[in-house]
């Protein structure tokens, strides 16, 4: 007797966060699609700490299918993926319950809440995923694909940004919400400012560019502690010009974000040399989970 074929569900890969995060996901989805063994949505989400767009993601990737479902509440940030069968849970249910709820989803993998580092924490019958990416294993093919999405913007745009030789050292200097945050650091400007000088001494680098969403912060503490002068971007720069020009810089110096790392991918992605790509060392276990061959091609202060 013939066995009927075994179809898997549709699975929906979730994700709550900016660019940083959405790469992560997408990673996800490039490498399930791949497979090719299921359908598969991509859902984005406005909610989160502070509301999220679709802006950078969908510039990047003009064609991709994918829902942006906008449903930020500052209120209520615990949120369960949006299939019918769990918007109906979430409405009927109370608060304890919910979390049960979830709980037994996230054990039974049929719903992911908890960290995936890769498609194998993936079960057959998984029909959602909802978690940060920040310890994804990410495919060279993925970045690869990033990459080319990355410079087919560029293409798009070319005369509109500064050119790849314009800056030899380009920092992405994470601030924002890190100054106020008292369970999370920022990377001191005395830190930074030794390894932009120690560039300049063995490169006889000049032409620094510092892109932070706080420039002010930036210049009135690196001013008095760097040598030569520097460039800083306006506050909260283009994340997709950021990404690109710490892709094309020759030296590039990260701090603890999600678009550094993604800097250092793909400028691994590129073959950029050793020791031109710096990030401070409590990254450097992210960087080991992500893409181990990446550090081949970083530093870390």
């Amino acid at each position: 007797m013939k066995l009927p074929k075994f179809t898997l569900p549709p699975l929906s890969i979730h994700c709550w966060g900016g660019i940083g995060s959405q790469l992560g996901a997408y990673a996800l989805f490039s490498e399930l699609r791949e497979e090719g063994d299921r359908h598969l949505n991509f859902v984005l989400h406005s909610s989160g700490v502070t509301r999220r767009d679709d802006s950078d993601f969908r510039t990047l990737f003009p064609n991709a299918s994918y829902t942006f479902i906008d449903d930020y509440n500052p209120k209520n940030q615990q949120v369960l993926p949006a299939t019918n069968l769990l918007s109906n849970l979430r409405n009927k249910s109370s608060y304890i319950s919910r979390g049960l709820i979830r709980r037994i989803l996230d054990i039974t993998r049929i719903v992911v809440f908890s960290e995936v580092k890769s498609s194998k924490d993936l079960m057959p019958w998984t029909i959602g995923v909802r978690c940060t990416y920040s310890n994804l294993q990410v495919s060279k093919t993925a970045v690869l694909e990033i990459d080319t999405s990355l410079r087919n913007w560029a293409a798009s745009i070319k005369g509109q940004i500064h050119s790849e030789d314009e800056f030899h050292i380009v920092c992405h200097y994470r601030l924002g919400d890190l100054l106020g945050l008292n369970t999370k650091t920022y990377v001191s400007p005395q830190e930074l400012s030794l390894v932009i000088e120690d560039i300049e001494r063995r490169a006889k680098a000049s032409n620094i560019l510092i892109l932070t969403e706080n420039p002010e912060f930036a210049e009135k503490n690196l001013i008095n502690l760097l040598s030569k002068e520097f460039s800083i971007s306006s506050r909260n720069p283009e994340v997709l010009r950021v990404l690109l020009l710490g892709k094309k810089a020759p030296f590039f110096i990260g701090t603890n974000s999600k678009i550094s790392i993604w800097i250092c991918l793909l400028r691994a992605q590129n073959m950029m040399s050793y020791k031109s790509t710096f990030l401070p060392k409590q990254m450097k276990q992210s960087l080991q989970n992500i893409w181990p061959d990446c550090l081949t091609f970083v530093d870390f202060f």
